[in-house]
């Protein structure tokens, strides 16, 4: 047995290239890319791993990446008149990030691991150049 099953802490693998694929294509925004894009999209992506009730994105920030959860829980967070809103709750295969890249905007929520998280996180200018790549076949 592991040092971790004996503590109780759940470890995180990264995923292949193919299963990464996979996963991306069954996004909605991501769907429609041809497999030229989706192959680029995920080379020039990483996987990042996070402890729980760490911030991944802050509200008021400026939009860099578009990330997609491959495994663990996310809470999006809105903060209004000094209050936290629980906006959602995200999970394998959802996609966050992308309109305020699209949109060249500051990011409108906060966004918190539950638990230890492995998400993959596109550069705005990768997700852009995948979208018109995808536009132009």
């Amino acid at each position: 047995m592991r040092l971790a099953e004996i503590l109780g802490i759940r470890t995180i693998q990264p995923i292949s290239r193919g299963k990464a694929i996979r996963m991306v294509r069954r996004a909605p925004i991501f769907r429609s890319m041809s497999s030229a894009a989706l192959s680029d999209l995920i080379d020039e992506s990483a996987q990042t791993f996070y402890d729980t009730e760490t911030v991944i994105v802050r509200q008021g920030d400026r939009a860099e990446k578009v990330y997609m959860v491959i495994s663990g829980r996310l809470r999006v967070v809105c903060e209004e008149s000094q209050k936290e809103v629980s906006v959602a709750d995200l999970g394998p295969g959802d996609v966050f990030g992308e309109m305020a890249v699209l949109g060249s905007q500051l990011r409108s929520a906060n966004v918190i691991t539950l638990e230890r998280s492995n998400v993959l996180e596109v550069p705005g200018p990768v997700f852009i150049a995948a979208l018109k790549q995808s536009r132009q076949s």
